[in-house]
């Protein structure tokens, strides 16, 4: 099992991500959606073993990733958006280099990469040079990179992206042939990708997550659910948590701050009318309270809603 706790991370005053917790089951395909720039890849590099997070903790079946043996990490196979292959190798003398960094067995070696091989369907570029590959054929090389040492967890970024119709199909069929005995975590801004591949789905957005569900699960909280801006005067961290104990709602975001002035975007279920309690509320946190206004949302903009995006990033 992975467990991410309130994991935090900043590079000097930028918050890349905040206060993220989930957990993934053994043999799950879970899909973290965004748009670009939402925190995604920060988020699969510090559960790769990339970097580590700012604050908070990332465990592998109950085991710190980053203070625990580094043995754990070998646990862990990455796909990064960007795979840094070298194009003077041919695809044989690159798998072999990483079994080697790896620390693969030199007895198990041939074996080991002729399974990797024939599960990517790399037989027929093998000896060929990197540089001269597809798109198509330089992800399946990325993916077998990150298969050798026999990964029970595979992390994926945006590993479609760029690829043919044809191409993407033939990835998608390989990573679910790969989830039956591995757990997997990718990350997409397409939501007909997530919809497709995976058992749950994490949104994000700006660093934060916002909901996480099955596909089916979020279309219904979309569809019974509206949005609400919220603006406030004074110091609006305590609002924040308090906010998230009121019955119905759904997600609380900081959209904007001037000054000591803030408007907050909330999620709540339609069912509940949570204006009494939450005007109550802001006063009872010590904050005045200047506006409040529902903002409808439809069906359709179930992706777009959630990220908050007018249009794709």
């Amino acid at each position: 099992m992975i467990r991410a706790e309130h994991i935090h991370k900043s590079f000097r005053n930028i918050r890349a991500v905040h206060d993220i917790s989930f957990e993934i089951k053994p043999g799950e395909i879970i899909g973290l959606l965004g748009p670009n720039g939402s925190g995604k890849t920060t988020v699969l590099r510090m559960v790769a073993g990339f970097f580590p997070p700012s604050s908070g903790s990332i465990l592998i079946d109950d085991m710190n990733l980053y203070t625990s043996h580094p043995s754990i990490r070998a646990r862990i196979g990455y796909l990064p958006e960007r795979v840094p292959l070298y194009d003077a190798l041919t695809v044989d003398e690159f798998l072999h280099y990483v079994s080697e960094l790896k620390g693969v067995v030199r007895a198990q070696r041939k074996t080991h990469l002729e399974s990797i091989v024939s599960k990517c369907n790399l037989e027929s570029v093998r000896n060929r040079l990197i540089g001269k590959l597809s798109k198509g054929f330089r992800e399946r090389t990325g993916l077998a990179q990150a298969l050798i040492g026999d990964p029970d967890i595979l992390v994926l970024d945006e590993p479609t992206i760029g690829l043919d119709p044809r191409q993407t199909a033939e990835f998608r069929s390989l990573i679910k042939a790969l989830s039956k005995n591995k757990t997997v975590l990718l990350s997409s801004h397409l939501l007909s990708e997530v919809s497709m591949l995976c058992s749950r789905v994490l949104i994000m957005d700006q660093g934060a997550l916002l909901a996480s569900g099955s596909p089916k699960e979020l279309e219904e909280t979309v569809r019974n659910s509206a949005e609400l801006v919220v603006a406030v005067r004074g110091a609006v961290d305590r609002l924040e948590r308090a906010l998230q104990n009121i019955p119905g709602i759904i997600a609380v975001r900081l959209d904007r701050s001037s000054g000591s002035e803030h408007e907050l975007r909330i999620r709540y279920q339609k069912k509940k009318d949570i204006r009494p309690l939450l005007s109550r509320t802001v006063v009872d946190v010590g904050l005045e309270l200047l506006s409040l206004r529902e903002v409808p949302i439809a069906l359709e903009e179930i992706f777009l809603k959630m990220t908050d995006r007018g249009k794709e990033s």
